[in-house]
Parts: structure tokens; C-alpha cells; sequence
């Protein structure tokens, strides 16, 4: 077998694992972002943990390492895994709310800002702990067996490359999930909503196969993997009655990694079944209950379906969210497979498009008079892990939008009603203050009031052991808020007898004396979306009423507290639950209510509503009728642990020590006794067959905080001996990246000789034994400015590249080495894609870029490019079309030699010299299957589609010019393969030149 044939297959082998290294989950090389250059870093150290904080969330860090130790040995017992040490980075400048175990390298990443849009209703520091500490379990089963080895010879790779391949994501995600829920009152898989859609499906006799649950579809919604990997493994748990049939299963595989078939051999073994028959089972199981807890519930509230156009249109899954009374007509949040999220009116059955995209909302919107409020996840322009919560309104009258507040960390706002001055004159004064939650990045809630400017008037803290979650304000001076605390969300009233004067208006003002006054507990279940209504303000009862969504009896259903009687009811009975709600002055309640094609909008007539003066807590007989999922019972039941009862101490005695940033830059992870670069093996660059893979080896470095990247290693090829460096630091505003090559091959010296009659022609001379040197820095400051559905970055840059290739001057009468630089600048502004999407619907961006060659003498001059590109929607909701055209002008008169090329030619010609050149390129984006087609367990097709394109370019050479078109496309299919939930992209790109030449070339993509 030919060398050049070995290196191809090691090739492919790197790629494949490589897939796996640097996937999102159990990244090489893969950063969740940077925390703001400001920060300085401490750490706690113990036996298991080294825990690296920012220094002022100082008695955070304590109780996260504190439950760290205590929860460890619970949450992996059924593993069977021995977990050893491992870092732990909190990030608290983030109000995301999201956790990562990383393999290579090692290390686990916190974001300790809680959620406020999901149904998290137990302690957000417990549920993280328990979550990720079930992935350290699951990652190191896989330092056992022929991965150790393989981790002597290839470091922490090995490692992240067997997760990838032997375990599904949805089987770590739902493990971990199982775990969670197992541990707390209160885990995600205790929330209906977790479920609903399998729930409807099965129902609907939809239950489709393995494939199209596990790998996803373009056709069907499918839930995510933590939906999908909860139900199957609680089921698997609660079926067997194993719960340590994960770690005995993977046991299984790894002592077996040969055979393809020893996933399903365990699963027989230690279940009972395989995974497909497990599954069987679990539809089954699922149908027959939901059937029995449909009829027990039933009848359901009578409602009319008011968004019949789209329900009855073949547009996927659709989400209407948020409805709200304007007037007569219903305005809501929708989006669906082809559109992200925007704001629309709804009338007869149809939608009109109002405010045309929104971002990441972060809370519910709500109305305020003729405006919209809500709250966006916003980034930092520089650092990814600096992400606020601001406020945005939408203008019902004008159609105008914009944002209200900068840099802060809002959530849920409310508007206080009319507030009287006490004034000697009594005059009467309408202010209308913003009330909302306030998260601080020590980890403190508060409902706090604002102006619209964002200045803050007022602070409740919440009371010790509490979270808020969620508040709305009355107009007497008092607030309604949502608290979360271990296992349970409970209603509240913040009452204070403190006023404060400015400006004629009083206000209440934080001195430590609100009373906190509990109103209702619905005992372990969630509540969200509060809202209050005055009296008479709804034709519903004479007293006030704050309303809510629980899940108290096992549905999303809307129940109300009414304040003078102190009791509870339900006033909805839907079939598969609500997320949203809105009640009109004649007491109409809209719904955003679910069936299996999405969230659809009902309305219920006041009549129709359950408004019994009842407690729901109690049934006929007095017992509790708060529902129960009996396989939790049976799963909590054998748990030796519930961390709700679990108080952490107030005297953790763990010694601070400061983090220097400098002397941990390095952190060698993975190695390699061959040379590969990642960095072609993702841009699949065959320039040099050795760049990819040759004789050799490499180090990795990635550092704790994810500022500083170093690759190191030696290559041979072609009798050259070869040392390579790369490094890159992204704690400092701009980024700066360093590569270097040693020695790849030997240094050229190059000149111009003329003829008699004046022509000249270029001298080569190849300098035997002198290494070529090739250094390479770049600089840039990646800002984004995204916001409201849109990706917004400028991104400044400037490149200097050096070369011992020497030139000579005739001027000089010397040779020089080639140098140049490059400065540039890149925007764009490009609508996020949903989930069809191939192109995005619309955006433009552009380029514009100047580079010379300095000390250069009459060889070499400099080069100006500019390019710029447009999205645009197609004939089709789901088809795309992007037009895009460059230039490029070398500045070379007197000049020896061309610079390379900034400009692209069309595809099937090669690069070319060229004085200047400009173009156009376009490109239209369309699917042409979405079967999902299955090819047994070896592929997994989910959609064909086809770009079709065409290019012109003009060049212009030292003589003449030249006209380059082409003209093909390309058939692209995104697939699965060996059933393993990482998806790729393979296919053909292929067309003809206007030279008539045929071209073809392999596309292989990945999402790194």
C-alpha cells in the first residue's frame, strides 16, 4: 500500500474522531466564550475539585463546591465510575443559564445565573451540580478498558473521541436529566411540559420510528434530546427495575468496542430488551396511561380555535406564545419550522406581521398601554460570557420599536398603576415605574423598580433561601411576586410601610423593613406567568385576582388566587396544557394551547371557565389531589438522597488563593504520536497532504478559562524535518493569534532577469539545507452587536505574514524576505435561521480589505479587495437566494511580481495572475426531499437539497482581459451515520466552465 494511500485512510480516521473531540458538547478546542478581561480569579482547592471564581461571588464559589463534594458520590453510585478531580469555572457575568462538561480538556463550566423562562423550580445550584456531576460520571467510564491506553498515547482526546462515538447525546442528556429529577422534587422530568409532545403523538397514533425520534427531522417537530432521552431512560429504569444499567451497559460496549452490535447485547443484557424493544414497550406503556388519565380528566374546557388559517395549513410546527388583548384583536409572539420568532396580530383566523423579528426574549411581554414591554438576551460586544438582560417595547400606535435599557439584568417586568403625591396641594401625579426581578451577579434576586431610563428607584432583597422568580405589581403600593425555594414556587405579597420622596411622587424604597407575606403553595408544582386583575377591571368576580399556570394536576392549566378569600381554584381543564394567557375586560381568556401540530391560540368565554369558590388542593374526600407520575414515585423512592432537606452550611472553611492568569496559559490535554492540523482537517484543505496528517507528533493546549489555544508539534515529510506553532490568546480585547512553520521545505531566492529586447523572466534558486521559515500574526476584535433575531458583528483586523523567501532588488541591489500586511474590516447583519432554513432569510454583509508588501523595492506593490453579499428570501418560505459580487485591484506599476489573490474565481478555474478582477456570484438555496429516509442502522437521511448556481467574473490580465463564467450546483444530503446523533452534510458539487471543461468536486461538512 502507497504512503500517499496511508495517509488518506489516517486522514479519515482523524476526521472521524475529530467529529467527536470537537463536537458542542465534549469539545477539544471548543469554548463556551470569554468572561470580560476585567475579572480577576480566585480558586478553592480540595481532594475532587478545584473551583476558579471570580473573586466577587466569592460565598457563591463556597456553596458550589460544598454541594460539589457532598452530591458526588450519590450521583454517580449507579455508574460504577470512579470520577477522579477535575476544575470547575463559574461564570456569573452570563444571565444564560446552562452548564458544560468538557473532555478535552478536562474541565466543568457553570453558568450560575438561574433560568427565568423555564419551570426550574428547585435550587438552580443544586439541579447544575447534579446535572453535570451525572456527565463526569458518564465521560469517565471511558478512562477504563482500551481507552486507557489510547489516553497514554493520545491524551484527553481519546477520551472525548470514544463518548462520541459509543454514547448517544440523548442517552448522556436524558441520563443526566433522570438524575436530576431522581435527586430533587423538582427535576425537569417532573415537568409535563418535558413530555407533551410525545404525549400528543402517541395519542394521535404518531409514533414513527427510532431513527426519527433519535436523529431529528426537517419534515416532523422533534423534540430535543433531553426530552427524548429522559423518557427512554427513566422508562428503561423503571421497566428493569436496574438502575445501574447505564454504567453496566457502557462497561459492556467498551469491553467490546469492536463489535457493532454490543450496544444492543447490553441493553438485552442488563434490561431485558434492546433499545428498539424497550422502546416498544415504552409506547406501549405511555399510550394506555395517557389514554386512562384522559378520560379521568375529561370533559375539557369547551374553546374555539381562533388561529384556524394556519392550524389548517401544512406549515409544520408552529408556537404562538405570549397572547395578549389589544383591543378586539389577539397579539402574539409566534414562530415556527420556517421563521423565527416575531410579533403578530391575529384576526380572523390569520396573521398579520407586526413587528417583523424578535431575539431571545428572556421573559413574558406584556402590554402597558399602547406599548409592548419585554426583556432580550443581549451580548457584550466583546465577551461572549457577558450577556444582559435589557428592555425592549414595541409602540402599538407607530409600529416602532426600540431598546429601553443597556447593560442590565432584568426579568419579567411589570408597570405599577396610579401613585398619589402627598403634596400639600394634593395634586394628583401619574407615574408609571417599571417594576421587575433583578438577578446581581453575587447571586441576590430582588424585585426592584426602575425608570424607563433604567435608574433604579427601589429594592426588595428576596428573603433568605429564596429565589424570585417572577413579580407583578398592584396598585396599592404592593407587589405579587413568585418565589422559588427547594422543590416548589410559592405566591407571595411584598408589603412595606416605607415611602421615600422625589419628585413629588412616593415610592417605596429598600431599607430591610417588606414584609414578605406567603398567599399560596401548590406543594412542589411550578407557577409562572403571574398576572393580576383589579376589581371589576374583568367580569369575572368583585375581588381581586392574581392568575398563574400550574401543573398541579399533572397539565398546564390556569389557575387563579382570589386575595380576599385567600383560596385557589382551576380555571381552565385543557388536554395537553398552555404557556401563555390573557383575560379581556368581558372576561374572554385567550390561550396558547397545545395540540401536536404546536401552540395554537383558543379563546373560552367566561362562561366556560371553572370558577368555583373551591379549593383545588383538596378533593371531596380531603386528600391531596396534587398528581403524581408513578414512575417518579417508584424511581424517587429507591433514591437514597432528596437535596431538597439538604441545608448548606454557612461555615464552609475552604482557603482562597488568587488565580493567576498567566502562569496557568498552558494546559497541555491531548497529544498525538502523529502530526495532523485540525484546522485543515475541519476546512477539509488538501493544499499539502502533510498539513493533515504525517509521520510526527502534536501537542494541545487549552487553558481553564478559554483564553489561550496552543497547538506545538514536529512532522516529517519529504525528507523535511518540520516544527509547527500555533497560539492564540482571547482574554485582551483584540485577539491575537501567532502560527509559525519551520523547515516544511527550503528556502527560495527568486529574481528577475531581462532579455535583450527588454522581457523579463523569473530566476528561481532553492537553497539546499536552508530551512524555510513561515510566521504568520493576526489580530482582530470580534464585536457583535446582535440583537432582535438579527447576527450583527464588525470585525476590524490586521495580518502580518513574513517568509525567509527572499526577493532581489535592483534598486537595492540586495535580497530582501518577503513580508506583508494586511489591514481589513468585515460586517454583516444576518437574520438568525430557523429550522428549514438553508440560507438565511435575509442579511447583507461586506468586506473591505488593503494589503501590502513593505521594504519590498520595486517587486511587489499592494492590493486593494472589497466584496459584499445579500440573503433574500426565495419563491418558496423555505427556499434562499444569495447574490454576491467582489473586486480586487493590484497597485503594481513598476512592480516585478503579483500579490495573491484576495479574490475568489469561479468555481472549475484555478487561480490566476490578475491586475484587477470583479464579479458576481449567485446562489439559490432549495430542499429537495425531506423523507428521512433509513438505510438500516448504517444512515440516516434527513433532507436532500440543491444550490444551483452561477458565476461571472472579469479579469484583467498585464494583457487584455478575460471572461470567467461557470455555471452547476450542488446536491447536498444531511445525514446520520451508525446511528450516531452528530449530523453531517455529504455531497456533489459539480458544473461547467465557459471554457466548456467539466469539474466536480466532494463536499463534506460538519457544524464544528
Amino acid at each position: 500500500m502507497s504512503s500517499k494511500i496511508i495517509r488518506y485512510i489516517l486522514f479519515w480516521f482523524l476526521f472521524a474522531g475529530n467529529i467527536f473531540v470537537t463536537s458542542a458538547s465534549y469539545g477539544q478546542f471548543f469554548s463556551l466564550g470569554n468572561d470580560p478581561a476585567r475579572v480577576s480569579w480566585r480558586y478553592y482547592k480540595s481532594d475532587d475539585f478545584r473551583i476558579i471564581y471570580p473573586e466577587k461571588i466569592d460565598s457563591v464559589a463556597k456553596r458550589y463546591i460544598w454541594l460539589l463534594h457532598k452530591l458526588k458520590p450519590h450521583v454517580i453510585e449507579t455508574l460504577n465510575a470512579d470520577a477522579g478531580s477535575i476544575d470547575v469555572i463559574l461564570h456569573p457575568y452570563t444571565v444564560m443559564s446552562n452548564g458544560m462538561v468538557g473532555v478535552a480538556p478536562r474541565r466543568m463550566e457553570l453558568f450560575t445565573t438561574p433560568s427565568f423562562t423555564d419551570d426550574y423550580v428547585d435550587s438552580w445550584e443544586k439541579h447544575l451540580v447534579i446535572h453535570e456531576l451525572r456527565h463526569v460520571g458518564q465521560i469517565s467510564k471511558f478512562e477504563r478498558g482500551i481507552f486507557k491506553p489510547l489516553r497514554w498515547i493520545a491524551g484527553e482526546q481519546a477520551v472525548a473521541a470514544g463518548v462520541g462515538l459509543y454514547m448517544s447525546q440523548w442517552a448522556l442528556e436524558g441520563d443526566a436529566v433522570l438524575s436530576e429529577t431522581e435527586f430533587t422534587s423538582a427535576g425537569r422530568g417532573r415537568d409535563p411540559d418535558h413530555l407533551i409532545y410525545y404525549r400528543a403523538a402517541f395519542l394521535n397514533g404518531d409514533y414513527r420510528s427510532w431513527d426519527r425520534w433519535t436523529l431529528g427531522s426537517y419534515r416532523d417537530y422533534v423534540p430535543d434530546i433531553y426530552s427524548f432521552g429522559y423518557l427512554f431512560s427513566s422508562f428503561v429504569r423503571y421497566r428493569s427495575g436496574n438502575p445501574y444499567y447505564l454504567g453496566e451497559v457502557t462497561d459492556y460496549v467498551i469491553s467490546r468496542f469492536y463489535d457493532v452490535n454490543a450496544q444492543n447485547k447490553g441493553y438485552r443484557n442488563f434490561t431485558g430488551l434492546d433499545k428498539k424493544e424497550n422502546f416498544e414497550e415504552l409506547k406501549r406503556y405511555y399510550t394506555l396511561r395517557w389514554k386512562r388519565e384522559d378520560s379521568l380528566r375529561a370533559p375539557f374546557t369547551r374553546s374555539d380555535l381562533i388561529t384556524e388559517g394556519v392550524d389548517n395549513s401544512d406549515n409544520g410546527f408552529y408556537r404562538y406564545s405570549h397572547p395578549m388583548w389589544v383591543g378586539d384583536s389577539v397579539y402574539a409572539v409566534k414562530r415556527d419550522f420556517d421563521n423565527i420568532s416575531r410579533l403578530v396580530s391575529i384576526s380572523d383566523g390569520e396573521d398579520e406581521l407586526l413587528h417583523r423579528f424578535m431575539g431571545n426574549i428572556s421573559s413574558v411581554p406584556i402590554r402597558h398601554g399602547d406599548k409592548i414591554f419585554w426583556t432580550e438576551y443581549i451580548t457584550s460586544p466583546r465577551w461572549e460570557l457577558e450577556v444582559f438582560s435589557d428592555l425592549f417595547c414595541y409602540d402599538i400606535i407607530t409600529g416602532n420599536s426600540e431598546r429601553l435599557t443597556y447593560g442590565k439584568r432584568l426579568f419579567h417586568p411589570s408597570f405599577t398603576h396610579k401613585m398619589r403625591d402627598l403634596d400639600e396641594n394634593m395634586s394628583f401625579n401619574e407615574i408609571a415605574p417599571l417594576v421587575a426581578v433583578s438577578y446581581s451577579v453575587e447571586g441576590n434576586t430582588a424585585v426592584a423598580g426602575y425608570s424607563l431610563k433604567g435608574d433604579k428607584l427601589f429594592e426588595y432583597a428576596a428573603p433568605v433561601g429564596y429565589r424570585v422568580k417572577e413579580v407583578v405589581a398592584d396598585g396599592d403600593c404592593g407587589y405579587y411576586a413568585l418565589l422559588v425555594k427547594e422543590g416548589g414556587v410559592k405566591l407571595f405579597r411584598i408589603e412595606s410601610q416605607t415611602f421615600h420622596r422625589d419628585s413629588s411622587v412616593l415610592f417605596s424604597e429598600c431599607d430591610g423593613s417588606a414584609r414578605w407575606r406567603l398567599l399560596a403553595d401548590m406543594e412542589g408544582k411550578s407557577m409562572s406567568d403571574i398576572k393580576l386583575f383589579e376589581r371589576g377591571k374583568i367580569k369575572l368576580a368583585d375581588d381581586k385576582l392574581v392568575t398563574f399556570i400550574s401543573d398541579y394536576d399533572g397539565v398546564k392549566n390556569l389557575y387563579g388566587y382570589y386575595i380576599d378569600s385567600g383560596q385557589v381554584v382551576k380555571m381552565t381543564n385543557v388536554r395537553f396544557g398552555i404557556s401563555g394567557y390573557d383575560i379581556n375586560e368581558e372576561g374572554k381568556l385567550v390561550v396558547s394551547d397545545f395540540s401536536q401540530r404546536g401552540y395554537s391560540l383558543r379563546m373560552i368565554d367566561a362562561e366556560d371557565l371553572s370558577l368555583e369558590m373551591t379549593p383545588v388542593l383538596l378533593n371531596e374526600e380531603g386528600d391531596v389531589k396534587r398528581y403524581r407520575d408513578e414512575v417518579l414515585e417508584i424511581l424517587s423512592a429507591g433514591s437514597r438522597l432528596n437535596t431538597d432537606t439538604l441545608e448548606v452550611p454557612e461555615d464552609i472553611d475552604y482557603e482562597s488563593k488568587k488565580y493567576r492568569k498567566f502562569s496557568n496559559i498552558l494546559n497541555v490535554h491531548s497529544w498525538a504520536p502523529i502530526y495532523y492540523n485540525i484546522d485543515n482537517i475541519k476546512r477539509l484543505s488538501y493544499d499539502n497532504i502533510y498539513d493533515i496528517v504525517s509521520p510526527g507528533f502534536i501537542l494541545y493546549s487549552q487553558n481553564n478559562l478559554s483564553t489561550a489555544y496552543m497547538t506545538a508539534g514536529y512532522s516529517w515529510h519529504e525528507g523535511f524535518n518540520s516544527a509547527h506553532l500555533k497560539f492564540s490568546y482571547h482574554g485582551l480585547y483584540p485577539v491575537f493569534e501567532l502560527s509559525a512553520d519551520f523547515n516544511d521545505r527550503n528556502r527560495k531566492k527568486l529574481s528577475i532577469e531581462r532579455d535583450f529586447f527588454g522581457i523579463p523572466s523569473q530566476i528561481i534558486d532553492t537553497l539546499e539545507g536552508s530551512p524555510y521559515v513561515n510566521a504568520r500574526l493576526l489580530t482582530y476584535i470580534p464585536l457583535d452587536y446582535s440583537r432582535g433575531g438579527w447576527n450583527v458583528g464588525l470585525i476590524p483586523s490586521f495580518i502580518w505574514r513574513y517568509t525567509n523567501d527572499s526577493y532581489y532588488s535592483d534598486r537595492r541591489e540586495k535580497y530582501s524576505d518577503y513580508q506583508y500586511f494586511s489591514i481589513g474590516l468585515n460586517a454583516y447583519s444576518v437574520l438568525k435561521t430557523a429550522h428549514r432554513n438553508i440560507f438565511p432569510k435575509y442579511g447583507v454583509g461586506g468586506s473591505v480589505r488593503f494589503s501590502a508588501s513593505p521594504f519590498s523595492g520595486e517587486n511587489f506593490g499592494s492590493l486593494l479587495y472589497a466584496s459584499l453579499y445579500f440573503y433574500l428570501s426565495g419563491l418558496s418560505k423555505d427556499h434562499g437566494l444569495k447574490v454576491a459580487a467582489s473586486f480586487q485591484k493590484q497597485f503594481m506599476k513598476g512592480k516585478n511580481y503579483f500579490m495573491a489573490n484576495s479574490i475568489a474565481f469561479p468555481p472549475g478555474y484555478s487561480n490566476r495572475l490578475s491586475s484587477w478582477a470583479a464579479g458576481a456570484d449567485i446562489e439559490y438555496a432549495l430542499p429537495l426531499y425531506t423523507g428521512d429516509i433509513s438505510l438500516g442502522s448504517a444512515l440516516y437521511i434527513r433532507r436532500f437539497q440543491m444550490i444551483p448556481f452561477v458565476s461571472y467574473y472579469r479579469n484583467g490580465k498585464l494583457a487584455g482581459a478575460e471572461n470567467l463564467y461557470s455555471a452547476g450546483g450542488s446536491i447536498i444530503a444531511d445525514i446520520n451515520l451508525l446511528g450516531i446523533s452528530y449530523p453531517l452534510s455529504f455531497g456533489i458539487k459539480g458544473g461547467y466552465t465557459g471554457e466548456k471543461d467539466f469539474f466536480m468536486e466532494l463536499l463534506f461538512k460538519t457544524p464544528l
